[in-house]
């Protein structure tokens, strides 16, 4: 007489051969891991997580992860800082991650940034004094007078791509454990 089998022991028979390997584990658990650092990065980006919040998400990565993950995810903070992202919420998740050894490059990276703010500061303040004064060999001057901000775009980019050239030197840097 046949046996009845359940729905659980048909299954089984079934999907005997696709019992996963120990490195296909591995691979899953790494590619489970690393698809959640572009979301690390937007919410400490953000502000959703403090810094902290993002290096106690960092702490529970298992170890054979850890160091792939964690460059992984310096790798995202900087490439967003390179599209625009807020410097005020970027360089404290980067303190957040990386380890004593790495505070000069993120003193070099601060350096650079500070350096661009300097020269569109001086940007702005140029195009300024350059409406001011048109505007008082027409005759008009006060107190009255705002100016909106520069429109000299061209420049602007220039040192926009300047400050991506610097950070992404020191990515390069950073990642391989050297200096720019």
């Amino acid at each position: 007489m046949a046996e009845i089998k359940s729905t659980i022991d048909l299954v089984m028979e079934k999907t005997r051969h696709m019992i996963m390997s120990d490195e296909e584990r591995r691979g899953a658990q790494r590619a489970e891991h690393m698809e959640k650092v572009p979301g690390y990065a937007h919410k400490v980006l953000e502000g959703i997580w403090k810094p902290e919040q993002v290096g106690e998400a960092l702490e529970q990565v298992p170890e054979p992860f850890f160091q792939e993950v964690r460059k992984a995810l310096i790798r995202e903070i900087l490439r967003r800082l390179m599209e625009d992202e807020p410097v005020s919420t970027a360089v404290p998740a980067l303190e957040a991650v990386i380890r004593n050894e790495e505070r000069g490059l993120l003193d070099e990276l601060n350096q650079a940034l500070e350096a661009y703010r300097s020269e569109a500061e001086q940007l702005e303040n140029g195009h300024h004094e350059a409406l001011l004064s048109e505007l008082e060999k027409l005759g008009i001057r006060g107190d009255a007078i705002h100016l909106g901000s520069a429109d000299d775009a061209s420049r602007r980019e220039a040192a926009r791509q300047a400050l991506r050239r610097r950070i992404q030197a020191i990515e390069a840097a950073w990642l391989a454990g050297t200096t720019p």
